[in-house]
């Protein structure tokens, strides 16, 4: 699978979301709309990016980003609330001084696992 169609982000699940392994290359501007209750696995796909308003996502538990190949972050970041997990975004060529000023606005319960090292944002709160 390399895409999912746009309809994708109106799907509300109460449980886990695993898309990883899917050869996944973009993800539907309506990913943002998203609500996931517990886990969303998107490792080990092909992303490059995320849509405009990914950061608007609601996760009940852990984002898993993890060995795609992401090398920026929209803006939109800075609205992502996992108040119950974390976010990894692992074996990504992501770099600490292109993360977007909204970075800092990030409310993350858990962990935030960035490049090969762990970042932990100014504004985050827990």
């Amino acid at each position: 699978m390399r895409e999912l169609p746009e309809s994708f982000g109106s799907l509300v699940l109460s449980g886990h979301l695993l898309l990883n392994h899917n050869h996944l290359l973009t993800l539907p501007e309506s990913f943002g709309s998203l609500s996931v209750g517990r886990y969303c696995d998107l490792s080990d796909n092909h992303l490059t990016s995320l849509p405009p308003g990914f950061g608007a996502i609601t996760v009940g538990g852990d984002l898993n980003l993890e060995h795609n190949g992401i090398t920026a972050l929209p803006p939109s970041i800075g609205e992502l609330h996992l108040r119950r997990g974390g976010l990894n975004l692992l074996h990504n060529p992501l770099r600490l001084e292109n993360l977007p000023v909204e970075w800092d606005n990030i409310e993350v319960k858990g962990k935030i696992k960035l490049g090969n090292a762990r970042a932990s944002p100014a504004g985050r709160r827990g």
